[in-house]
């Protein structure tokens, strides 16, 4: 390849990530089917069950989209646009801003966000 070193370590970065996102993704699930189990056999209010299926539900659906978006995005550069004047180093750093990619940021900024509320609500319910 043409590549510098730098470039090709980007890419080769790039590629690893979305692999291991992957994985963590699996871990995910397993932990949103253990919870979902536990929260279905807790005795409490139907209300307070319902409320922590939804929350767990929306938080694996965020997951679930930033990673197609990051898989989708990683496709286009090393499949769909393998040809891109200056190859996929090239595509990955000029395209940032192709909507697929600004979808899967958002939902991995959404997912942060409402998983940080969470813990800050349950931190203040602890304190206060």
């Amino acid at each position: 390849t043409g590549e510098s070193h730098e470039e090709l370590w980007f890419e080769q970065a790039t590629y690893i990530s979305t692999h291991i996102a992957s994985m963590c993704y699996g871990a995910q699930l397993t932990v949103f089917f253990i919870a979902s189990y536990h929260i279905i056999g807790w005795s409490v209010s139907v209300k307070k069950r319902t409320f922590w299926l939804l929350f767990l539900c929306l938080l694996t659906a965020i997951a679930t989209v930033n990673l197609a978006c990051s898989i989708r995005f990683n496709r286009s550069a090393w499949i769909d646009e393998r040809n891109y004047p200056g190859g996929p180093f090239d595509f990955l750093v000029q395209q940032q801003s192709r909507p697929i990619l600004t979808v899967g940021n958002t939902a991995s900024i959404l997912g942060s966000f409402l998983a940080d509320g969470i813990l800050v609500r349950s931190a203040s319910v602890l304190t206060f």
